[in-house]
């Protein structure tokens, strides 16, 4: 059988190669970066194509045919989860084998293509990555791809047209949603399998690169490094499974376009979304468009920018200097916004959007016991300063579940309101789950029982 494989495809000859091929330096662990990044790669795939078979990518559907995977298709539940932590493992993986590549000085001659090749790849699974989150078109996707979008339209000259092509016109819908499919499980992917094979076959030609140590000693990839490989692998799919067994991903509420939501980027484009508080009106562009695009272009340059043969040379101490502002600004920008987004109560936000109603409360004996009293029996409200929930126009606008949860919680200490007749905060007594249950199974059903009559 392996005589009439070689005959027609030369197949198991460039399997030996590649397992034969000389590792300088011995095998070691942090090479298996790139084995666990190609192995959660094919989990991304396999995952992607499994959803895909369920998922409608319409703006009527996508929302509803997520909660059909989740809920009832087989396992569906779980491939979600493995898909979206995936997602996070990926990028983690990509970083870390970037700044690896960098260390080890594996863009230097006669690796310069391979290193494009390889930053194009690093390129397309961030494109990827972000081109997924609105696909479930639930509030986090909607409001995170207006941010995103956002940012792109500011781009001089082109930015604006290009975020209208994106967006397939002015605002997000249909057409926003059919194209960021395509490019999220067809187009990206396509590219992605098309550059894979060209950077194997530049790995394959120009081998391992030396490490600072010597070449000293030179043992074959198989079984050596292949052990090393495979058992790193493994162990960070086991993470990624315990992760998604764990852990589950959510789906939020179906986007609204008239209900804002607190959206931030991903954790790895937090730095961008730091950045921007700090270049105002006509200096937006430089950290839109300026910054980020000027790290991209030193990073792709890296193999020109050191050039010697030398460790110890001007090159290698700018590449390394290079490579430190990158880290410490993506590590500070990153800290400084997620602290800013802790003081400034944007993650307790965040736990009321997310809450889920507390299905074994007693939503009636609440109301009637702290409620029923302002409220009135019907939700009319018996009070001036009481809204009046058996109003369709209440719910209507920018109305949200959260803001109602957030009265319930904390209150509304309105000093223009009587005292005896203002809002008291239930946060001591409820839990968010419980207010949304509130909300849910009791006030809003006054709204859309009276626009039945």
């Amino acid at each position: 059988m392996g005589g009439w494989l070689e005959e027609r495809t030369g197949l198991p000859s460039a399997l030996r190669r590649w397992c034969e091929r000389p590792i300088p330096g011995g095998a070691r662990w942090s090479y298996s970066l790139g084995a666990a990044l190609l192995a959660l790669l094919l989990v991304q795939v396999t995952t992607c194509i499994a959803l895909s078979l369920s998922y409608s990518p319409s703006a009527d559907t996508a929302h509803s045919s997520v909660q059909f995977i989740m809920e009832e298709a087989f396992l569906g539940q779980f491939i979600r989860s493995l898909h979206y932590h995936g997602t996070n493992f990926t990028v983690t993986f990509l970083i870390l084998t970037a700044v690896r590549l960098v260390i080890a000085r594996a863009y230097r001659k006669p690796r310069e293509i391979q290193w494009l090749v390889a930053f194009a790849l690093g390129m397309l699974v961030l494109a990827t990555a972000i081109t997924g989150y609105v696909l479930p078109w639930d509030q986090y996707g909607y409001w995170g791809t207006q941010v995103r979008t956002s940012i792109m339209g500011s781009g001089p000259v082109v930015g604006p047209r290009l975020k209208t092509f994106v967006l397939g016109g002015n605002e997000l819908g249909n057409l926003t949603l059919t194209r960021f499919y395509t490019a999220h499980a067809l187009l990206l992917p396509a590219l992605f399998a098309v550059l894979l094979p060209v950077y194997f076959r530049l790995a394959a030609r120009h081998g391992v690169p030396t490490p600072k140590g010597g070449a000293e000693p030179v043992v074959p990839y198989w079984p050596f490094q292949a052990a090393r490989d495979n058992s790193f692998a493994l162990l960070v799919l086991a993470a990624l499974f315990g992760v998604a067994l764990l852990f589950p991903a959510r789906l939020g509420e179906v986007a609204d376009p008239q209900v804002t939501y607190p959206a931030r980027p991903e954790w790895y484009f937090l730095w961008l979304f730091q950045t921007l508080k700090y270049f105002k009106g006509p200096l937006e562009v430089v950290g839109t468009v300026v910054i980020p695009h000027a790290v991209a272009v030193v990073v792709a340059l890296l193999p020109f920018l050191d050039r010697g043969e030398s460790w110890s040379g001007l090159g290698r101490r700018a590449v390394l200097g290079i490579l430190a502002l990158i880290v410490c600004g993506w590590a500070s920008l990153s800290a400084l916004a997620l602290w800013e987004d802790l003081k400034s109560g944007h993650f307790a936000e965040l736990a009321l959007w997310e809450a889920t109603p507390d299905e074994g409360w007693d939503v009636e004996g609440c109301y009637k016991e702290k409620c029923a009293k302002c409220h009135g029996r019907d939700g009319a409200g018996y009070l001036d300063s009481t809204p009046d929930f058996t109003l369709p126009e209440y719910w209507k606008g920018a109305r949200s579940d959260v803001r109602l949860i957030k009265a319930i919680l904390k209150g509304i200490p309105n000093e223009n309101i009587p005292e005896d007749e203002r809002m008291p905060a239930f946060e001591k007594e409820l839990t968010p789950g419980q207010a949304k249950a509130m909300v849910v199974w009791k006030l809003r059903p006054f709204g859309e029982a009276s626009e039945k009559e």
